[in-house]
């Protein structure tokens, strides 16, 4: 029995600092926001920004919130003259890397609101990875016509 514990061990102990490593390895800074929808929208837009100081690149594959029936990532580019904007199924965030979501870049869409939303609500925002647990992103609606630091 002592042989079965004494090969089992190093596997535990492993398995033990994946998990303690796998929790730590994206931070959300702090600052996440939801921009205030007009009273007659059903859309909302999260920004915020994920830090990857892991070793191992990190791939985002699904998105939602406690607000919306729907969450997609998207991307703002300029396309002859025009913005457009298109959905980024999945995302990879590099071994190192920052993934900043911003007014007239990435960001996160909160489609089909199951409420209106009021200055100074919460939002949970939960991302879905390729390996390891969902990351989880507290946002607080803020009004970007009143706060001119929001304009970028």
């Amino acid at each position: 029995m002592k042989y079965v514990y004494a090969l089992l061990l190093p596997i535990m102990l492993s398995f033990t600092n994946s998990l303690v490593a796998n929790a730590s390895d994206i931070t959300v800074e702090p600052g996440a926001w939801v921009r205030l929808p007009p009273p007659v929208a059903d859309t909302a837009v999260a920004y915020f920004t994920l830090r990857n100081p892991s070793p191992r690149d990190i791939e985002l594959i699904g998105f939602n919130s406690t607000i919306s029936e729907q969450a997609e990532l998207h991307d703002t580019e300029m396309a002859h003259g025009m913005m457009k904007m298109h959905k980024l199924p999945q995302l990879r965030i590099k071994a190192g890397g920052t993934l900043r979501l911003q007014p007239g870049g990435k960001h996160l869409m909160l489609m089909r609101l199951k409420k209106p939303l009021h200055t100074g609500d919460q939002v949970t925002i939960q991302i879905q990875r390729y390996h390891g647990d969902p990351i989880i992103v507290h946002a607080i609606v803020k009004d970007a016509r009143h706060t001119p630091t929001m304009h970028h």
